[in-house]
C-alpha cells in the first residue's frame, strides 16, 4: 500500500536512515524533524502494516532550455527493502506522469533508479583539498548568516549562467537555514558595494568543512569565502558542478566525479514537440542545447 507520509512515521524514518556524514543522533533527530516539517512524501507499507520504504516528493519549477517546467523531485529516500522502494517509486512516477513531463530524483543509490528507467543528468565534482592551498584574505565584506532575500538574489545572479536548475524563493532559504542548523552547519556570504555577491553553505567538522553549495560572481569571491570558512581547519571538501573548472584556481585540489540528480522523461513525444528536438534519453534531453548544467538542490 502507498500512503502519504505523516508525523506518525517519523520514528520509523529515523530508524531506516543512513547518513553519509558524521553526525550525532541528536543532529539526525533534528534533521528528520526538519524534513517532516518542510516536505511531503510517500511511504510503502508492507503486508504486516510496516513502512519499509519512504521518500520525500516535492513539486519544483525546473528551468530548462529557457522554459519553466513543473516537475516532481524525489529526495531523501530510505528503505529496508529494495523491492519496496522500487514499488514506491514506480507508483510515484506513474502519478507524476499524469501532470509532469519529467520526474527527477536525488539519490546516492544510482543503480536502483537506473533500473527504473532514470538516468544521471547532473554530475558534480567533489573536490578535496588541504586548506593551506587557499590564499589568505582579510574579513572585509564577510557576512555571517546573510538574509534569505539576499541569498536568493545571489543565487539568481549565479544560476542564470546555467541550465537545468530549480527556481527558488525566500521560503527555500528560510527552510535551508533550519536544515543547516540541525546539521551543525553555517552560511557565510561576501558583500561588495552593499550587495551580496556570493555565499557558501557548509557543515563544520572538527578538522574540516564540507561545502555543500557555493554561489559567487567571480572566482575571487569564492576564494575569499573559502579562506574565511576554512580558518582553523585542515581540509576542505567542496561540491561544484563539472562546468565550474575549480581546478584552474585551485590546481592542487583533487576531484572525483559523483552523480547527483537522475531524471526520467515521462512523455518523450511531448518533450520533443515542446522543444522541437529529438532525444534518445533523459541525458540528451538535458544537454540538447549545450548549455552548462547546474543544480545543487540537496534539500
Amino acid at each position: 500500500m502507498i500512503r502519504k507520509i505523516d508525523e506518525s512515521m517519523k520514528n520509523r524514518y529515523f530508524s531506516m536512515q543512513v547518513m553519509d556524514r558524521d553526525v550525532t543522533d541528536t543532529q539526525r533527530k533534528q534533521y528528520c524533524d526538519t524534513l517532516f516539517k518542510n516536505h511531503t512524501g510517500k511511504s510503502h507499507e508492507n503486508d504486516h502494516g510496516e513502512n519499509d520504504a519512504m521518500i520525500m516528493v516535492d513539486e519544483k519549477e525546473l528551468v530548462l532550455h529557457h522554459k519553466h517546467l513543473s516537475v516532481s523531485y524525489l529526495h531523501h529516500g530510505v528503505h529496508d527493502s529494495v523491492e519496496a522502494m522500487e514499488t514506491l517509486v514506480e507508483a510515484i512516477v506513474e502519478e507524476s506522469a499524469q501532470k509532469h513531463l519529467l520526474t527527477l530524483v536525488q539519490s546516492n543509490d544510482v543503480e536502483l533508479f537506473e533500473s527504473l528507467g532514470f538516468e544521471t543528468v547532473v554530475d558534480m565534482y567533489r573536490y578535496n583539498m588541504n586548506s593551506s592551498i587557499v590564499p589568505e584574505f582579510g574579513v572585509d565584506g564577510i557576512v555571517l548568516d546573510p538574509k534569505s532575500d539576499e541569498l536568493l538574489s545571489a543565487y539568481q545572479n549565479f544560476s542564470k549562467h546555467f541550465d537545468g536548475y530549480f527556481e527558488r524563493d525566500i521560503q527555500y532559504y528560510d527552510e535551508m537555514k533550519q536544515y543547516l542548523k540541525s546539521m551543525g552547519g553555517s552560511i557565510v556570504g561576501l558583500t561588495a558595494n552593499g550587495k551580496l555577491v556570493g555565499y557558501l553553505l557548509f557543515i563544520n567538522y572538527k578538522t574540516s568543512i564540507e561545502v555543500l553549495e557555493c554561489c559567487y560572481d567571480k572566482s575571487g569571491t569564492l576564494l575569499k569565502l573559502l579562506s574565511f570558512a576554512s580558518r582553523g581547519k585542515a581540509r576542505i571538501v567542496m561540491y561544484c558542478s563539472v562546468f565550474e573548472k575549480i581546478e584552474k584556481i585551485l590546481p592542487e585540489s583533487r576531484r572525483e566525479k559523483v552523480p547527483f540528480i537522475l531524471a526520467k522523461v515521462n512523455d518523450q513525444e511531448l518533450f520533443e514537440r515542446l522543444f522541437h528536438i529529438k532525444i534518445i534519453s533523459a541525458y540528451s534531453a538535458f544537454n540538447a542545447f549545450g548549455k552548462a548544467i547546474w543544480n545543487r538542490d540537496f534539500y
